[in-house]
């Protein structure tokens, strides 16, 4: 579940006045107050009992208004039979719970109301309005109301998921608040403000998306949007339209970073007019720039079992999404369903901190994509069983991974001693003035991974019983040591021994610099990786002949891969015969 992660919004119900006094019950939520005809349930289990987890975001930028107003009371819609369930309020999905959690009696079918023992003051932070039970089999949760991207977030076992991204419309759930003095009957509010591309080169045009919310009690007519970036000139946006109560919209526009420096850039919004709440009326938000960047690939780690019947669906896929494609790195490690003959333990260390819960699954550069993966966790499903379809699915998010500026440049040199089975690596690079500013935190990262490694078992759902992409072993941490910097460069050397049952011709040495795991679950993103093919070096070093009756010819591509026949263009041919094995660059113009 996902698509892209937004923020916001609410139903206030209260009476309609142009300002509300003396005490008022307002009911804080995105559905309406009584069930409409429109409401539906969103099924997660049809055959048996499920638990589930399910929330609302109230964000700051309403409850700032509201800052020391009593919430009293909770609301949830509901199948009737819903058993072991509670409520709780928390800051965040993932926070401790900011009131005990209440135990309730089995639902009715429609509302059931949740008075709390004590009531809770509003701090204006945000707030998340949350409920979890047992839906009885064939029972789902209750929706009604507009979509909204704060209105249904539902824990899929692993993590939070934006049921909005899915196009789901919201809980029937509302916080009751008893307010006391003038509540303004107008407010709109910028929500928010995000960029595209993310990281912008200095001289390219940004497009910039605000959100406009309406948190008043009656429609509003879109307000005039005042912008400017790097303290340039001021510009303003008239958009035509009107916003009902609760409702919200995208406004987008482009601008040039032509007066845009290194870094971050301030730029500042507001929204010209006159309403009882003006501390959400402006906004200031960040743009990184940055004029030079060094050559980036991606990695692509796919994760993979022997055991699991789905699996060779996720690996069509893959191969669909990268072909033609030279800007990426593939790694596949084998966990996620069961083990197998090719599971390495320190792939698991990988795997939970992507959120993986399942094979096939992949993660681009370990980058949560919303839209894609969840909202704390990068991994995602690619059990597409038309690999045409995955292809079409997943190609914008690896397009948005490799497009993303490199501030640290990745290099490998590797040398293998064919007699010893000695391999010696270095990995070194450099890095810009804009990595620590973006980045202060990063790690190397250094893995040995194996093309064509044959099992004894074979693939289930395939038959298959050669494997590419395996990793084998790491020569850090599994999650990288802290890079040592020397000014602006660093260089680290390993040494390994390849053990007898791998072969050097297929062996790949994968080097990548990364963010340091601080344990949320997204920090870990890679910011660089290359890698290095021993079939190069190994070239170099052997120069054996053979009797053309008795030699064996294979063709692999510069990444490694082995192809079917010499590819047009540069490739390697590797030569093996009872005399040894030799390996060559090749050049051809067919």
């Amino acid at each position: 579940m996902i698509r892209r992660l937004l923020t916001f919004i609410l139903l206030f119900l209260a009476c309609l006045m142009q300002t509300l006094s003396a005490q008022t019950t307002l009911r804080l939520g995105y559905c309406p107050d009584e069930i409409s005809d429109q409401a539906s349930y969103l099924m997660l289990n049809p055959s048996s009992e499920v638990r589930f987890r399910a929330a609302i975001i109230l964000p700051a930028s309403r409850m700032q208004s509201l800052k020391g107003a009593k919430l009293t009371k909770i609301r949830v819609g509901a199948p009737a039979g819903m058993t072991g369930w509670y409520v709780t309020l928390r800051n965040a999905l993932t926070s401790s719970a900011l009131i005990k959690t209440i135990d309730l009696p089995t639902t009715v079918e429609g509302w059931n109301e949740v008075t709390l023992p004590e009531p809770f003051e509003i701090t204006g932070e945000d707030l998340v309005v949350y409920y979890a039970g047992k839906l009885p089999a064939g029972k789902g949760l209750l929706l009604d109301g507009q979509a909204n991207p704060n209105g249904c977030y539902i824990h899929d076992g692993v993590d939070w998921v934006n049921a909005y991204d899915y196009g789901y419309n919201s809980l029937s759930l509302q916080a009751e608040v008893e307010v006391e003095g003038e509540v303004p009957a107008s407010d709109l509010a910028i929500e928010s403000c995000s960029f595209q591309p993310q990281f912008c080169h200095i001289g390219d045009e940004v497009s910039v998306k605000f959100r406009v919310a309406n948190y008043g009690f009656t429609e509003a007519s879109l307000p005039a949007l005042t912008y400017s970036l790097n303290g340039g000139e001021q510009h303003t946006l008239q958009p035509e339209g009107s916003l009902p109560a609760s409702g919200f919209a995208d406004l987008e526009v482009k601008l040039p970073t032509d007066g845009c420096t290194d870094g971050y850039n301030p730029l500042t919004a507001s929204i010209d007019l006159t309403d009882g709440n003006p501390d959400n009326n402006r906004i200031e938000a960040q743009l990184p720039c940055y004029a030079t960047a060094y050559p980036r690939k991606s990695l692509i780690e796919h994760f993979t079992t022997l055991p699991c019947v789905n699996c060779p669906y996720g690996l069509n896929v893959l191969r669909g999404l990268v072909s033609g494609r030279t800007d990426y790195v593939w790694v596949a490690h084998h966990v996620g369903y069961m083990t197998d003959e090719l599971t390495v333990n320190d792939s698991y260390k990988v795997s939970s901190i992507v959120g993986v819960n399942g094979a096939p699954m992949a993660c681009f550069d370990r980058t949560v994509l919303p839209g894609l993966s969840s909202n704390t966790a990068a991994a995602f499903s690619i059990g597409y069983t038309n690999p045409a379809y995955g292809k079409e699915a997943l190609s914008p998010y690896l397009d948005q991974c490799t497009s993303i500026p490199a501030f640290v440049s990745v290099n490998l040199n590797c040398t293998f001693d064919t007699a010893t089975r000695q391999l010696d690596v270095t990995v070194e690079g450099e890095r810009g003035a804009l990595l620590d500013l973006f980045y202060p935190k990063q790690n190397l990262s250094v893995w040995i991974v194996e093309d064509q490694v044959e099992t004894v078992d074979k693939q289930k759902g395939s038959g298959d019983q050669e494997h590419d992409n395996v990793f084998r072993a790491t020569l850090t941490p599994m999650l990288g040591d802290a890079i040592e910097w020397q000014d602006n460069a660093y260089s680290r050397s390993f040494s390994y021994t390849l053990p007898e049952a791998w072969k050097p011709e297929h062996v790949r040495v994968v080097a990548l610099v990364n963010r340091p795991d601080e344990g949320d679950g997204t920090a870990e993103q890679v910011l660089n990786v290359n890698q290095f093919a021993l079939v190069d070096c190994l070239a170099a070093i052997n120069d054996a002949t053979a009797s053309p009756a008795n030699e064996r010819r294979e063709y692999f591509d510069l990444q490694g891969r082995k192809l079917a026949a010499p590819a047009s263009g540069t490739y390697i041919e590797r030569i093996s015969s009872p005399a040894g094995v030799s390996s060559h660059v090749r050049v051809s113009r067919q």
